[in-house]
């Protein structure tokens, strides 16, 4: 099975966006995200505090600005997930980056508010010449540095879902991942099975979690999935935005996030990727060292492709293919 074998990019007409299936459970991907982490987020710019409410918990003056997470394995093998001020309620793995998402009462995080974050750890080989415990500011030898981004939405039911605005601000900090059985510490990603790259995106979409799924995804998917809205705008008039896409922004500023939130809450199984998610089955698989090729059968017998890639930040969802009718 070639890895390009199916035509088509996310986005275009009678595409799925997306992966879903329900055999594993997100829980086998997250080893690479046990440890301890130190988090810091930057504050909202005051451009960004504009499109909030003013009394938004998203804001620089209520927003946590240091999280500390523990997440590790239980005695029973399941996950153990705290933290201080917050605690995470629900982990989403792509091979070295590890999204963390903070909601309800468990969280500790406001009604009617989220918060995401997307770390990657960058380990790296120590330096023969330096010597950690002479700076003060470098932490413990085995903590990894880490970047990343928090995404802290303020949400607006109505009578069609959720609507709102997200702020995005930088994070950085460091990861401490010994005894969590997350590696020596040496420099790359670690090794991951193809079903573990599969249900991390099957989880996100069984949440419906439009955020979590764009994280998931490489710059060329996003970029597809941008022209596709891109598309969209040029198609409908701005005032059938909200009425056919629940978009309640600027028609301008309706972009793939925004095309992708609305796919994928969608009654019509043509345009939702996590449609009969749970049903959905890997056919076949072809593994390259920097490539990772999926045939997955619907519920119907039809089937589609989708392929991730290896960056320097781990495996990415790349590609989605036209549906292929099932063989008869």
């Amino acid at each position: 099975m070639a890895a390009r074998k199916w035509a088509g990019l996310t986005g275009q007409a009678g595409v799925v966006l997306l992966l879903a299936m329900g055999a594993r459970g997100a829980g086998a991907a997250v080893p690479e995200c046990w440890g301890k982490w130190h988090l810091e987020l930057a504050r909202p710019t005051a451009d960004k505090e504009a499109w909030l409410s003013p009394a938004s918990w998203c804001r620089g003056a209520t927003l946590p600005r240091t999280l500390d997470l523990d997440v590790r394995r239980g005695a029973s093998g399941g996950l153990s997930m705290t933290g201080a001020p917050l605690a995470p309620t629900d982990v989403l793995v792509g091979a070295g980056t590890c999204t963390f998402a903070f909601s309800g009462a468990d969280s500790h995080v406001p009604p009617n508010y989220e918060l995401t974050i997307e770390a990657a750890a960058q380990h790296s080989k120590p330096d023969a010449k330096s010597d950690p415990k002479n700076d003060p500011k470098s932490g413990s030898k085995n903590d990894a540095k880490v970047e990343g981004s928090a995404r802290c939405s303020e949400k607006t039911p109505g009578a069609n879902g959720s609507t709102g605005i997200t702020v995005s601000v930088p994070v950085n900090g460091t990861m401490n991942a010994l005894g969590n059985g997350a590696g020596s510490g040496d420099a790359g990603p670690p090794a991951v099975d193809t079903r573990d790259l599969v249900a991390s995106v099957a989880h996100a979409c069984g949440r419906r979690d439009a955020e979590a799924l764009w994280n998931l995804a490489t710059p060329r998917f996003q970029a597809a999935t941008d022209e596709r809205a891109a598309q969209v705008r040029a198609a409908v008039p701005p005032s059938d935005l909200r009425r056919l896409y629940g978009f309640q922004g600027k028609p301008a500023t309706f972009t793939g996030r925004d095309y992708l939130r609305y796919a994928i809450k969608s009654g019509k199984s043509a345009e939702n990727p996590c449609a009969d998610a749970t049903r959905w089955k890997i056919e076949e698989t072809r593994e390259l060292p920097e490539e990772r090729t999926v045939a997955i059968k619907r519920p119907d017998g039809s089937v589609f492709g989708l392929t991730f890639v290896r960056d320097e930040r781990g495996w990415k969802l790349d590609q989605l293919s036209k549906s292929l009718p099932p063989k008869r």
